[in-house]
């Protein structure tokens, strides 16, 4: 059975690719609200073109409140569930990339483009794993059901959109992590930490610009001091969960000025370089468990200077003991705002389906398929009894949200067999 799987899926490489091609071609961001497009035109247009590419596989294809899409393979309510998403971030600085970011380059065993990994292309290769087992007829207990999400990058309210209206899988996973299976996620939290300035020593710095936002950690900004020359301070970009592979250029900025800054400013610039650090350990406000604070935006306003922070903690650390640490360790006036908390999950690993879905990593790359943690933030804190399960190999680290989104060929048909295997394992 197994080699019969392996081999139907070798022999689709190539229309899978060609599909793949199709999907990355879509610009999908999300951007305002427009009629039957809840994310905007981009998301809706991708899942559009996703669900075409399932009718042509010769499936029937059903939208839920035009945020979730989804195709199954046989009939009953429990199903087992597998979701990705189909929006993606920005493609940022286009100078910055050398291979179009909405089209799929492959450049021998490398493919570029934005979605390739995060997460176009492994719920692609989920939807062909499903077809193979389509087309084979393998025999299935319980249906499985395959969903394309809209709204992973800006909030997942397409999960809660999906289930008002369905029930959600008796299991399942989502292709958008990391191997092993993910078994827990840290908590998230997205806060701003508002500093008040009221001697106008901030005032030195005038046309502050910085590349900013959520999703990762900026890499550049400018800013002059009176009339002086623009001042440009450079650094390295790594998505927000992984701040060891970057180079924090706000960390740079209070670095560079608080030598020569006025009295409050100066105040807050070296209570900036105390507290956060390019690791994000979190050590500068004192904590012991695994705490990862990493500033993503800075702004110098008029009265104040606020900074956007993400902070990943611990799964054994609550959201409250959290908060007080972080306000114990304030200067007197600053406050801080919650503009997004996500609680850490934690799915008991010695579920008999999680230890399936691990004996078929372990079969199929000869790796240890111990289950997991992961900083990260995916579908498995909306959708319930759904875990993360890849797709990037141990030692991938800030691929997905940068330029240049790379997943190898060989990596991806990797993904094809291990979710192909793992959903008939589940569903039989």
């Amino acid at each position: 059975m197994k080699n019969e799987l392996l081999k139907e899926i070798h022999s689709l490489k190539e229309n899978f690719l060609a599909d793949l091609k199709k999907i990355i071609q879509v610009e999908s961001v999300k951007s305002n609200p427009a009629p039957n497009a809840p994310f905007g035109v981009g998301p809706k247009e991708a899942l559009v073109r996703m669900l075409e590419i399932a009718q042509n596989l010769g499936f029937e294809t059903k939208i839920v409140a035009d945020a979730v899409g989804y195709v199954q393979l046989g009939e009953g309510i429990d199903y087992i569930g597998v979701i990705g998403h189909l929006d993606v971030v920005p493609s940022g600085d286009l100078s910055a990339w050398n291979y179009p970011a909405f089209d799929l380059t492959q450049i021998d065993d490398m493919l570029y483009g934005r979605g390739v990994l995060d997460n176009k292309g492994p719920i692609l290769s989920c939807l062909y794993g499903l077809y193979v087992l389509k087309k084979l007829q393998m025999p299935l207990c319980r249906p499985i059901r395959v969903l394309f999400g809209t709204d992973e990058e800006s909030g997942s309210a397409d999960i809660k959109m999906y289930l008002e209206h369905e029930s959600p899988p008796i299991f399942g996973f989502t292709p958008d992590c990391k191997y092993p299976v993910v078994y827990g996620e840290m908590g998230y939290l997205n806060i701003t930490i508002t500093c008040p300035i009221t001697d106008e020593s901030h005032r030195m710095v005038d046309n502050f610009q910085i590349d900013a936002h959520v999703s990762k950690i900026p890499e550049k900004l400018s800013f002059k001091i009176k009339d002086e020359n623009v001042i440009y301070i450079t650094g390295k970009s790594a998505p927000t969960n992984a701040p060891d592979l970057a180079d924090n250029v706000i960390l740079k900025f209070a670095q560079t000025l608080v030598v020569s800054a006025g009295t409050e400013f100066k105040t807050v610039l070296l209570w900036i370089t105390e507290k956060f650090n390019q690791e994000g350990t979190g050590n500068g406000f004192g904590f012991k468990k695994p705490v990862m604070p990493v500033p993503y935006d800075i702004r110098i306003n008029d009265t104040q200077v606020e900074l956007d922070v993400v902070v990943r903690y611990d799964v054994k650390i609550t959201q409250e003991a959290l908060m007080k640490q972080m306000r114990s360790q304030m200067k007197e006036g600053y406050q801080m705002k919650i503009n997004r908390a996500m609680p850490s999950t934690l799915m008991d690993k010695s579920l008999p389906e999680i230890q399936v879905m691990s004996e078929i990593y372990e079969s199929l790359t000869g790796l240890d398929g111990t289950p997991v943690t992961t900083t990260g933030a995916t579908y498995a804190r909306w959708m319930p009894n759904v875990v993360a399960f890849g797709p990037s190999m141990p030692g991938q680290k800030a691929i997905a949200h940068l330029p240049n989104e790379w997943m190898k060929v060989s990596d991806l048909m990797k993904n094809f067999e291990i979710y192909t295997l793992a959903m008939y394992e589940l569903a039989k």
